[in-house]
């Protein structure tokens, strides 16, 4: 799926017969050892933190806030998520929801939420960071890059 923005010469190689199957179908970029690959994103000029719509902060206060046990500050990652029992690409988009949370509460000048859930990710980043997950982190050092053991 990255082949759209690969450009495809100098040390790189695409395999035009064969490849793999996945779930988008077949896949033809092959990565083999002594081949490099950089993607070449387009760069978008974004604010790390946007300004939200004044007519929707009431909104974004109700389910952050009042919309009781239902409400976003209660947000965690479920219990295989908080041990490690899962792979770090999935538990990335939790902890990235509970920094988005956290940033919001920030935004919105709600220092009590913001300081909940910014003690929830800390927590929950740092057993990865810490190596104290079911599912450990490790330096791949064939491709390079860090990879989880399970």
């Amino acid at each position: 799926h990255h082949l759209a923005v690969t450009p495809c010469n100098g040390d790189y190689k695409v395999v035009q017969a064969g490849g793999h199957r996945n779930l988008r179908g077949l896949g033809l970029a092959v990565q083999t050892a002594g081949h490099k690959w950089e993607l070449v994103y387009p760069e978008y000029d974004i604010d790390w933190v946007g300004e939200p719509d004044k007519d929707k902060i009431p909104t974004i206060l109700k389910f952050l806030k009042g919309n009781g046990e239902l409400s976003d500050m209660h947000y965690d990652m479920r219990y295989d998520m908080k041990d490690g029992m899962i792979d770090p690409y999935n538990a990335g988009k939790m902890l990235a929801k509970l920094g988005r949370l956290t940033l919001i509460a920030d935004q919105l000048d709600e220092p009590d939420i913001r300081d909940i859930l910014l003690n929830r990710t800390r927590v929950r980043l740092s057993r990865w960071l810490d190596h104290t997950t079911k599912n450990l982190l490790i330096y791949d050092s064939t491709w390079g890059g860090v990879i989880s053991c399970g």
